[in-house]
């Protein structure tokens, strides 16, 4: 399974929620009220070096989510933090 299905994101969501403490379908609220889209969408980009800024302290908790989500897919990329 590639890192990257729809199986591999879901579990790499399920992660990040967990470390900040909220259910997955909470988290992509979240994110879609700050960013438009869905927290998902960015566990789901392939390599190729995209990651996210976060320039709001307010969004330390998609920050981390970020970094832990692409952690448990075993990808380097972290969340770029401009707080």
């Amino acid at each position: 399974m590639s890192n990257y299905s729809k199986a591999a994101v879901r579990a790499a969501l399920e992660a990040a929620a967990g470390v900040v403490d909220l259910t997955p379908d909470e988290l992509e609220q979240i994110s879609i009220g700050r960013t438009a889209r869905p927290f998902s969408e960015f566990l789901g980009e392939e390599p190729g070096g995209y990651r996210p800024s976060f320039y709001d302290i307010d969004n330390k908790i998609l920050a981390d989510a970020y970094d832990a989500g692409r952690k448990a897919q075993g990808d380097p990329r972290r969340a770029f933090r401009g707080f």
